[in-house]
């Protein structure tokens, strides 16, 4: 689980206590009519040494936090989804990875996306949860007969403001449809090869310049995007403030 805190800010006091430390060692004695360049100089290191100490330590105490997002323990997902969605879909672990943790529609707010198998009736499913086809742009089509045709889909989860762990959410998604997406291909869950179920798909930060060769994050991308793979080339789903957008890079089909 995520484990989220306030960060604080280093006390005042400590830092100036550190400050006046590394003062005294600079300069023990006040400067004189012919120092004023070094003095200057002295200044200017002081500065820093303030920005530093008043920074630093926030600075590295987030980086820990996010490091964490990503290390989500799994029966946590699952009983989110089950909680979101209720028993008409499961997660589906077989992939590598198969969830993605991110702010995707911009809020600042963490949310949370799942690769999962609809597995029930739609009278299964929670009534608040958009179905929604992003690929075809036709109407989703619920199967019929989910046991017969395994159907696989993204469980997507808008965060409130402590994040996708705790309810109320502010929007769920299922989405599915006719796609060349591989990590919605029921075809690998049940695929020998390893290889057939890992790295197909990323999470794209918003100011990421990894993919700017593609134009990618779109401008219209409100938050964080997820890269999918297909046979033939990379493609991208993001939140355009409405609802999902699917699209392929450049050169794509």
């Amino acid at each position: 689980m995520i484990m989220t805190k306030t960060l604080k800010p280093v006390p005042i006091n400590r830092s100036l206590a550190f400050v006046a430390g590394v003062r005294h060692l600079i300069s023990p004695s006040p400067p004189t009519c012919g120092s004023k360049r070094g003095f200057k100089v002295t200044t200017v290191v002081l500065l820093l040494l303030v920005f530093l100490a008043v920074n630093v330590p926030p600075l590295l105490a987030q980086t820990k936090i996010q490091a964490k997002a990503s290390q989500v323990n799994p029966s946590t997902i699952r009983e989110t989804v089950k909680t979101s969605f209720g028993p008409a879909v499961e997660v589906v672990t077989a992939f590598s990875p198969y969830y993605l943790v991110g702010d995707f529609n911009g809020d600042a707010a963490q949310d949370l996306l799942v690769v999962v198998r609809i597995k029930g009736p739609r009278t299964e499913l929670a009534t608040d949860v958009n179905v929604f086809n992003p690929f075809e742009r036709p109407k989703a089509i619920y199967p019929a007969d989910p046991a017969a045709n395994p159907t696989l889909a993204l469980a997507i989860i808008h965060g409130s403001r402590p994040g996708w762990q705790t309810p109320p959410a502010l929007g769920k998604f299922l989405l599915f449809g006719e796609t060349p997406i591989l990590v919605l291909n029921y075809g690998r869950v049940i695929s020998a090869g390893p290889q057939d179920r890992k790295g197909l798909m990323e999470l794209l930060k918003k100011r990421s310049a990894k993919f700017r060769a593609d134009g990618w994050p779109p401008a219209a991308a409100k938050g964080d995007s997820i890269v999918l793979g297909t046979e033939a080339i990379d493609s991208i789903l993001y939140w355009n403030g409405k609802n999902y957008r699917w699209e392929e890079a450049a050169g794509g089909e």
